[in-house]
């Protein structure tokens, strides 16, 4: 039985846990939506500012969102192969 991994639900590791936060509840507002348009996935003026602020920090880049997923499908990989 494979378990869950403690970053699953994660967009990323921005090295900050409440950027870690914020990008968990992003990408979980993403799939739940099938939305990337912020004010949408936002809901509310607070959450949009949230998510906007998230985005625009120097430490969430795409290189660190892509390293992660990689990591994730690396885990699920030999979960999934390790009988």
């Amino acid at each position: 039985m494979m378990t869950a991994s403690p970053d699953e639900g994660l967009l990323g590791r921005f090295g900050d846990e409440r950027l870690n936060r914020v990008g968990r509840d992003f990408l979980a507002a993403m799939v739940s939506q099938r939305s990337v348009n912020i004010k949408r996935l936002g809901g509310s003026r607070s959450q949009e500012v949230r998510f906007g602020r998230f985005l625009h920090n120097e430490d969430v880049t795409v290189a660190a969102a892509l390293a992660h997923a990689a990591d994730e499908s690396d885990v699920a990989r030999r979960g999934a192969t390790s009988w």
